[in-house]
Parts: C-alpha cells; structure tokens; sequence
C-alpha cells in the first residue's frame, strides 16, 4: 500500500473509532475528584465559611452518582457530607456529618455541563445552584443562594479544580 493509501486509511480507523472511545467515557464531566480552590472562590456577604474541601463524584451506573465531600471549617472542624443522587429532580437522602445542614437534595440536568441542585431540610428549601463544569472539564463552579438563620441571603461562588 503506498504511503498516501495509508494516510487515509488511517484517517479513516481513527473516525470510526473515535465516536466509540467516547462514548466508552463517563457521560457526567463532573465525575472525578475536585478541590476547592479559595482565592477564585466569592462569599457574600462575610469570609468564607470553609478553609478547605474535596469532592469525589462517582458514577455508579443506571444514572446514579454518589457525592463525597470533606471538608473543614473556619474552626478546624471535619464535616462530612455524601449523597446517592440522580439528575430526576427527585429528592434524595443526604448525610452530613459535624454541621446540622440540609438533609435532602435535589439534581436536575440543564445540559451536558450543568446541574441545578436545591437542598432541603426537613421538607424547607435552605440552598439552590447551578453547578458547571467547564467545557475544558478542569473547572467545576458552583453558583449558591441560601439564607442564614436572621433570614439573610448569603450568595456563594464556590471554585473546584480537577485533581
């Protein structure tokens, strides 16, 4: 086969079976492990409420994915934060440990790199956000709206990095 043949033939194996490599890839570009990177990160109003947090988003298959979070407060304080979750708009169960928080949550997909999530204690809507993973899918911001306990709205911009 001369070298031009060989070129296209090539080419050609390569656009067939690129479809196939990605659809042999996870589907949700939020799975994988990320870190809370502070200095891009916005509080309004106040300093941050955490010093540090890791993610680690699974798939688990049948469009479940299971959310690990770990983190550590102002005070040095461990909180431990994990939930089973579709993107159905369906409620779900969400554990936390070592801060009292919402114990519910909801997902549901804008489009292949968002997600809109509102969190809910006992039944009462405490979070809402969009969550967006960038199109380069090293950067997971998560855009938040809560109210603390005075009734005060409290806006985050919450930056992760893939590790």
């Amino acid at each position: 086969m001369e070298k031009g043949m060989k070129c296209v033939v090539l080419s050609l194996l390569l656009a067939v079976s690129m479809p196939t490599i990605a659809l042999s890839q996870t589907a949700d570009p939020a799975v994988g492990k990320w870190k809370l990177n502070l200095s891009k990160s916005r509080y309004s109003p106040g300093p941050p409420t955490t010093q540090a947090e890791t993610r680690t988003i699974e798939d688990r298959g049948c469009g479940l994915i299971l959310m690990t979070a770990e983190r550590i407060s102002l005070k040095g304080d461990r909180i431990f934060v994990q939930y089973a979750a579709k993107y159905d708009g369906k409620d779900y169960p969400k554990l936390v440990r070592g801060s009292k928080t919402a114990n519910s949550i909801s997902l549901r997909a804008i489009d292949g790199f968002s997600v809109e999530g509102i969190e809910k204690e006992d039944g009462k809507i405490t979070t809402t956000y969009i969550r967006t993973v960038s199109p380069d899918g090293n950067t997971m911001t998560q855009t938040m709206e809560s109210f603390n306990a005075q009734g005060q709205r409290i806006k985050r911009v919450l930056v992760f990095e893939r590790q």
